[in-house]
């Protein structure tokens, strides 16, 4: 099976989103965040099923999104890579999000 077929079969639980270019998982959450589904009979992460579509083997790997949102299956927009790649992936995120925290606690006490 390819990762168009794949979203073929699931295109009811997704919808695109016209913007960013992301598929958005509208179906069940692993974890609060993750797109999950039953394929048989075993509750996978979407994304990493489309991770294992598009690039083979994901032994040892993680499922990376270069839009770093964790509910898009555009296979366009995920990549596979180790846990310290998907760690980097995520700091300018983080660091972005508590620059602009910082600087709303910052106008509010001034």
């Amino acid at each position: 099976m390819t990762a168009e077929e794949f979203l073929t079969r699931i295109d009811h639980l997704w919808v695109p989103e016209p913007n960013s270019g992301c598929y958005l998982w509208t179906g069940g959450l692993l974890d609060h965040r993750y797109p999950s589904l039953k394929w048989n009979g075993k509750t996978i992460n979407a994304a990493r099923k489309m991770a294992q579509l598009k690039f083979g083997d994901m032994e040892g790997l993680v499922t990376r999104h270069i839009c770093n949102t964790t509910i898009c299956i555009n296979p366009d927009h995920i990549l596979r890579g180790t846990v310290s790649q998907n760690s980097m992936d995520i700091a300018p995120e983080l660091r972005r999000q508590r620059s602009e925290h910082a600087w709303k606690k910052w106008q509010i006490i001034n």
